[in-house]
């Protein structure tokens, strides 16, 4: 009984410290999706989790700038709705590309509706705070449309 056990205990282990096989487009594009629904849940702290340490924005903002901005938007309205149109990636290496519409809405309202252009980068990490591992994380974004509600 104790031999099934360590085999049972050995394939779990081995399946943990296995690199992730997901294409990288997909890694990204479920990343991004992770995110809308961290807004969506007003959750800023699992929403940053995909921004780097690194990252600017075309406002001029820095990770702990945005996440500023994020907790106070967040806290000053009722329902969040983020909604992803269909996301363009273009990987090369450990850096990426991807470029798709945003329509962020407020308690049934629609507040603005952009085109928004993501640079992210593959970074050093560790996955159950000991297995190495690498994660897609955003670097910069910029946001071209229309700013205000339509």
């Amino acid at each position: 009984m104790a031999v099934i056990g360590l085999v049972i205990a050995g394939i779990i282990v081995s399946k943990l410290i296995q690199p992730d096989t997901t294409p990288d487009a997909v890694q990204i594009q479920n990343a991004l999706q992770t995110a809308a629904n961290a807004a969506d849940e007003k959750d800023a702290p699992k929403l940053m989790s995909i921004v780097s340490d690194n990252y600017s924005d075309s406002d001029g903002n820095n990770r702990e700038e945005l996440s500023l901005l994020l907790s106070r938007a967040m806290s000053n309205v009722g329902n969040i709705d983020v909604s992803l149109g269909p996301v363009n990636v273009t990987v090369n290496g450990d850096l990426a590309v991807s470029t798709g519409n945003i329509i962020v809405s407020t308690d049934g309202q629609r507040q603005f509706s952009q085109l928004v252009t993501v640079n992210w980068q593959k970074e050093e990490t560790r996955r159950y705070l000991v297995i190495p591992d690498k994660t897609w994380r955003v670097i910069r974004s910029s946001y071209t449309g229309n700013m205000g509600a339509d």
